[in-house]
């Protein structure tokens, strides 16, 4: 589909080789998957009691935030650093700590902290030392119980506390997340049930797939990283990616208006997007668009009467070629 064989030189292939035996080396150092132990996609739910059966507080992940390049997912509430009962209220001006992302190529999920405008390592699946956040990977392969069920192979994470929070641990388990949070002396809460969202949420104009995402999981980790050298040692060109982002799919205007501008996001993961041409009802559409910087091609053009569809097609510096998904939009008479 657009691929074309290359030749790379013995070294080079060589140096894939090796690549890949260390990051295999990485990936199994510590046995976990921040994936798996901490699941990120909007939609996700879950809801805890304290010991008592008193309090009860559910986390939701509403939304995705860009954040300098990256894409974090937006929770409407968390834990706050000293456990709970005390939560971090939700600050949507200051997103109250409250935006967690994979770091790519590592087992570690990270924290935005808007005060100091950083991330901060929340949990490091590949290490049992303290991690710059304050907390420690202590235990794996448990077997816990909670009121929503029983969970093997879950782990435990110690966080440095002051002497007014005390103690205060989290146990996650594999493709559900956080199942308990033990503070001392509350007692901490426990998983009452959840509800975890099968299928990633990107992939359509508003969420595109995160450059370099190359399995289209919606995440940037190791096994993009294995298809992308997988692909190079097969001296295989990738074809780019692209996408129209407007006008959005339903697009109702005015024929009269003189100027409808057309925008398509195009990235090649392993060259570059050296032309995007718009189609519209199968036919080219004027001539090639102007590319505007951050991986945005523009072309401005008018529409008489009718419905069309529109596609955008780009080609990258090897000659591979890729289509986006139709929209169809309809220019109304006066």
């Amino acid at each position: 589909m657009g691929g074309k064989r290359k030749k790379r030189p013995k070294s080079l292939v060589l140096a894939g080789i090796a690549v890949l035996v260390v990051v295999g080396c990485i990936e199994n150092a510590a046995g976990q998957s921040h994936h798996n132990y901490f699941p990120l996609s909007v939609g996700n739910s879950w809801t805890y009691k304290d010991a008592n059966g008193m309090q009860e507080t559910t986390f939701t992940i509403i939304d995705t935030k860009e954040i300098n390049g990256h894409t974090y997912y937006k929770f409407d509430d968390y834990v706050s650093v000293c456990g709970f009962p005390g939560f971090e209220p939700n600050s949507p001006a200051e997103d109250s700590n409250t935006l967690f992302r994979y770091e790519p190529y590592s087992d570690r999920v990270l924290q935005y902290w808007p005060s100091i405008k950083e991330d901060r390592v929340r949990y490091d699946f590949s290490q049992d030392m303290w991690g710059e956040g304050g907390n420690q990977l202590t235990e794996t392969g448990l077997s816990c119980m909670v009121p929503v069920g029983d969970f093997n192979d879950c782990c435990k994470f110690q966080f440095a506390m002051n002497l007014a929070c005390g103690d205060f641990n989290e146990i996650l388990a594999p493709g559900v997340g956080n199942i308990a949070f033990e503070t001392t002396p509350t007692g901490g809460f426990e998983l009452q049930s959840y509800t975890i969202v099968s299928e990633p949420y990107c992939g359509d104009p508003n969420h595109p797939y995160p450059v370099g995402d190359l399995n289209q999981d919606c995440r940037v980790e190791f096994a993009d990283f294995a298809v992308m050298a997988g692909h190079w040692l097969e001296h295989v060109n990738l074809e780019p990616v692209v996408y129209i982002g407007f006008p959005p799919d339903g697009y109702e205007f005015c024929w009269l208006t003189l100027s409808v501008q057309l925008v398509a996001g195009a990235w090649d993961v392993d060259g570059s997007v050296v032309k995007v041409q718009f189609y519209a009802n199968g036919a080219k559409w004027g001539s090639e668009a102007s590319y505007e910087g951050n991986n945005s091609w523009v072309y401005v053009t008018a529409f008489d009467v009718g419905t069309y569809i529109l596609t955008a097609e780009a080609t990258d510096n090897e000659g591979a070629t890729a289509v986006s998904a139709p929209v169809t939009i309809t220019a109304l008479p006066e």
